[in-house]
This record gives C-alpha cells, structure tokens and sequence, in this order.
C-alpha cells in the first residue's frame, strides 16, 4: 500500500508543478512576458538529429534563427542511431554561412565558434531492455 501511496503522491506533487508551469507560462503571455518581451530563457537541446528523422536538421535549423532570443547553455546529439555530434556541427557550419547578416538584425545571435564550444555527443548506446 505504501508504494501507491508514494506513486500517488509523486503523480499529484509532478501534476501541480506541470499544472504551475502552464499557469505561468499563460500569465507570462497574457502580461507580455516571454522571449518577444526580453526575458530571456536558459535553454539545453538535446536531439537526436542525423538520426531516421530528417525534420531535426530543419528544427535545429529554425531554432538557430530564433536562437537571439534565448541563452542557450548546450546542444547535446543524444540519437537512438546513426546521428552523431558531427550531425550538428554541419547545421552550425550552415548557420556561420549566414550568422554575418542575422548580426546585423540582432547583436544578441551567439558566434558559430559559441554553438560549436557548448555541442557535445550524448549517449551513443541504445539503453538496456526492460529487466537487464
């Protein structure tokens, strides 16, 4: 009985932070907060780009463009395959090519160099099936 109780009370305490998450997240909106405001948001990627998905490449892609609006603290490669932190770097190479002029709308764009220090290659094993 003891392990329901505890479960349950994990479900419920996990429940009420999502539930305040949201709730904040929907007050910041309403007041005007939020990145377009110029708060500014920590943000670690993790992704498992290169992998069977071609649709990470154009999200990390369109991450990077908006990528002036938030601090952005690691890029972590964590595919269940193929993808590799190589995969991200071509992205990042991608974004030097342009990163002159998004400078010009933005001095907040972080350097290529910067994307490239804080990239780093995340688990490259599948995890253990369930009982191993």
């Amino acid at each position: 009985m003891r392990k329901h109780l505890s479960f349950y009370f994990i479900f419920v305490v996990v429940s009420a932070i999502a539930l305040d998450a949201v709730l904040f997240s929907a007050a910041a909106f309403a007041l005007g907060g939020g990145a377009l405001a110029g708060e500014r948001y920590q943000v670690i990627i993790s992704s498992d780009i290169g992998g069977s998905d071609e649709d990470d490449i154009q999200s990390m892609i369109h991450y990077l463009l908006y990528s002036d609006l938030f601090d952005t603290e690691g890029i972590i490669s964590s595919p269940p395959g193929k993808g590799r932190k190589a995969d991200i770097l071509k992205v990042i190479d991608a974004y030097e090519k342009d990163y002159p002029n998004l400078s010009t709308w933005s001095d907040r764009y972080p350097t290529p160099d910067y994307f490239r220090s804080i990239s780093k290659q995340g688990v490259i094993d599948a995890a253990p099936a369930a009982g191993m």
